[in-house]
């Protein structure tokens, strides 16, 4: 059974499976949380086509009449926020961000400037390099809501100087720029430019945000000087989950390239 749900601007099926002739609500829910990429402990409500409240009684019946639109409600913010957090706890040098701001009320200019990093980062990773604009106001929210003294008091939202949408600025767009001109650089040579494909500089291998990032454009790059280059550039990091017993079995999975890559 597929299920059309609509969070924010985006729309997305949900696939669910039947049991004895029921759809069970807690798998959907979990399922919606992991297709819009929500905070696991997310608080929100489903409503129907009619704006009716959907919940785990009545879920089943409704859902097995198929063709129903199923609407996410919740506390933007909130969830913004809880986004935030997980984020930078989930990731190398965020919590020593969050650690800064516990300790001093405020971030310094490089403590922000690695935030950004970590978050545009995440925002790639999870929504490709053109990301939305409600997508990078979530993104943006959420950081002055979890940072409170970030955000700014002479502006209507309090987040534009992360990012504002009217005019496409802020530290959330610059940094989009810059990856996307990395992008540009990388696709720069001939598409039959030779290429050494096994010489790896280790002086010029990448760690922390950077090689994050680099994972993040393989992913979503089908340009093979691109793919090559940042591969050579992540060797090590490479040969760390290699050598990790506990890590070599995500090598596919974090290295996606290596499956349709001659």
């Amino acid at each position: 059974m597929l299920v059309q749900v609509k969070y924010s601007q985006q729309q997305k099926y949900v696939k669910l499976d039947e049991d004895e002739g029921r759809f069970d609500f807690m798998q959907f829910h979990e399922k919606v949380i992991e297709r819009f990429c929500l905070p696991p402990d997310a608080k929100v409500i489903y409503k129907d086509a009619t704006r009716t409240e959907v919940d785990a009684e009545i879920f089943s019946d409704l859902v097995g009449q198929c063709n129903v639109v199923l609407t996410v409600f919740s506390d933007q913010g909130e969830i913004s926020k809880q986004l935030i957090e997980a984020v930078l706890r989930g990731k190398s040098g965020g919590e020593e961000v969050l650690q800064e701001y516990q300790t001093t009320e405020t971030l310094t200019d490089a403590a922000r400037r690695k935030m950004v990093n970590i978050l545009v980062a995440h925002m790639i990773d999870n929504h490709g390099h053109r990301p939305t604009k409600a997508i990078r106001e979530d993104y943006a929210r959420g950081i002055v809501m979890l940072f409170p003294s970030l955000k700014d008091p002479y502006s209507k939202k309090g987040y534009e100087h992360f990012y504002d949408a009217a005019s496409s600025t802020g530290y959330i767009s610059w940094r989009l720029k810059t990856v996307q001109r990395k992008i540009r650089r990388g696709s720069a040579l001939p598409p039959n430019s030779p290429i050494d494909v096994w010489t790896v500089n280790v002086e010029r291998q990448l760690d922390g945000n950077a090689c994050q990032e680099a994972m993040s454009l393989l992913n979503h790059t089908t340009d093979n000087s691109l793919i090559f280059q940042k591969m050579r550039e992540t060797f090590q990091h490479r040969q760390k989950l290699v050598n990790d017993p506990g890590r070599s079995v995500d090598i596919l999975s974090s290295f996606p390239r290596f499956l349709d890559t001659k």
